[in-house]
């Protein structure tokens, strides 16, 4: 017996299960021609602003902030990368190094 998986489904049903919080996620077969190695690109549920399918390769963008991890599975290797939206930086900035030069002052 032979089964067939559609990358997006079995994504989409993971990212499912998992609070939204502004991170677009990734997939990469990292055995295959570059020009074919993003598998899927699965925005964040938090994004207000439509995007492109083709928005998806900026994850490889020098002004990108992308952390990612690779692995080995049915003999290929893998990756995720996952990148920040604007308002999950926004949301999570801290302010705390612009009070480090006031503290010097006082």
């Amino acid at each position: 017996m032979v089964g067939v998986f559609r990358i997006v489904d079995l994504v989409n049903r993971a990212m499912k299960q998992l609070k939204p919080v502004g991170i677009d996620v990734c997939l990469v077969d990292e055995s295959s021609a570059p020009e074919r190695s993003v598998l899927h690109v699965h925005r964040s549920r938090t994004r207000q602003e439509m995007l492109s399918p083709s928005d998806g390769l900026d994850f490889d963008a020098a002004e990108t902030r992308v952390e990612s991890d690779r692995f080995t599975f049915a003999g290929r290797s893998w990756g995720i990368d996952c990148r920040p939206t604007d308002a999950y930086l926004a949301h999570t900035r801290s302010w705390a190094p612009a009070f480090v030069p006031a503290a010097r002052c006082c």
